[in-house]
């Protein structure tokens, strides 16, 4: 919520038209300053540096709710984006729970993006009579690997909606409503999630995409860099959960695996001379580390085991941990039905093995 920019929050205008003018511009720039920096820098009284500060405080302070508050309103809104993969939707109680980051994490290959393509399309579904301003709604998709394609989405609409999707105007109109950008750089990337809020207002956008989160941050940041390149996430994190609550907009979020070496384990009544011998063992595990891994709050892993694709919630806080079997066609996932899950499709929830068995060489920054 310290993200929230100060023009949202009813000041008086010719204060914030100071405000502006010495660059502050969200309620964090605000309250780093200390009270007699805006009492010379703004030119008013003590007084009214006071109120601003009360009045900036309150807007941002989380408010409290009762259960029943919630409950209520659980009712009335729209609290997840279906996948249309029904197993998967009736796990997650719907979909993808809006005002929270899900993350869709897996190896190369495996089916990430074209999830994304079709939650995109699934959004902007014509509109229904329960629905009726859906025509004005947009999605954000932000391709920061250069893998969106505008095909595939086309392609998917076609085969997984063939009923809304009969004439070259209705894909038009959905393509529209789909706004990519491609950020080059970390730092690009977080100025376009900063100065997102006016987007999701001019635009009405009701999904947030970013495919993936972990390309530039690992691209970019050297071994002895980790503490920036954690912050620097921490702090995507935290302005995208805003925006997602501050909107009631799902965000997903795409992440890459890394592989993750460790010993086997050795026990008391093993000899030293054999554990002197022992290979380092290493399986593939969501990249970016544990403090990203507490920054989302559903994650779905994406795998492969024996030529078929499974898909799995390792992390939600209300759905259990499951799994189902998938395939790709040119409608998107598909899952299928009645397919055993092997034993490799499990493990924890932070450090979980994604199985892949194509060999995967570990990069340098892989955390």
């Amino acid at each position: 919520m310290a993200a929230k920019t100060l023009q949202r929050m009813n000041l008086d205008p010719d204060i914030l038209r100071k405000l502006l003018n010495r660059r502050l511009f969200s309620a964090k720039d605000l309250l780093l300053a200390t009270h007699l920096e805006l009492v010379e820098g703004l030119d008013i009284s003590s007084e009214a540096v006071s109120n601003l500060f009360l009045i900036v405080s309150n807007a941002v302070a989380p408010c409290s709710s009762t259960v029943l508050d919630l409950y209520g309103r659980a009712q009335h809104h729209t609290t997840h984006l279906p996948t249309h993969l029904s197993a998967l939707d009736a796990v997650l109680r719907g979909g993808v729970p809006v005002g929270a980051i899900t993350e869709l994490v897996g190896p190369a290959g495996v089916g990430k993006s074209q999830l994304c393509h079709m939650l995109a399309v699934s959004t902007l579904l014509p509109v229904t009579q329960h629905q009726p301003n859906k025509q004005t709604e947009s999605v954000m998709y932000i391709d920061t690997e250069k893998k969106f394609s505008s095909r595939r989405v086309v392609e998917i609409a076609k085969a997984r909606w063939p009923q809304y999707f009969t004439s070259q105007e209705s894909i038009r109109d959905i393509t529209e409503r789909i706004l990519v950008v491609n950020p080059g750089s970390s730092e690009a990337l977080i100025s376009h999630i900063k100065a997102m809020e006016a987007s999701i207002i001019d635009h009405n956008i009701k999904l947030v995409l970013v495919d993936s989160i972990a390309a530039l941050a690992r691209s970019e940041f050297s071994r002895d860099k980790v503490m920036d390149r954690q912050q620097m996430l921490g702090q995507q994190a935290a302005i995208l959960k805003s925006l997602g609550e501050t909107f009631r907009i799902p965000v997903v979020v795409v992440n890459q695996v890394t592989a993750q070496v460790h010993a086997p384990a050795h026990h008391t009544f093993q000899s030293s001379a054999s554990s002197g011998n022992r290979q380092q063992e290493s399986h593939l595990t969501a990249a970016l580390g544990t403090v990203w891994a507490h920054a989302v709050n559903t994650r779905l892993v994406l795998e492969s085991v024996a030529d078929v694709r499974y898909i799995k919630v390792a992390k939600s806080p209300a759905a259990p941990l499951a799994a189902f079997a998938y395939s790709i066609t040119e409608a998107g996932l598909n899952l299928l039905e009645g397919h055993r899950v092997p034993d490799q499709v499990q493990g924890s929830i932070i450090n979980m093995p994604v199985a892949h068995e194509i060999s995967y060489e570990p990069q340098a920054m892989d955390m």
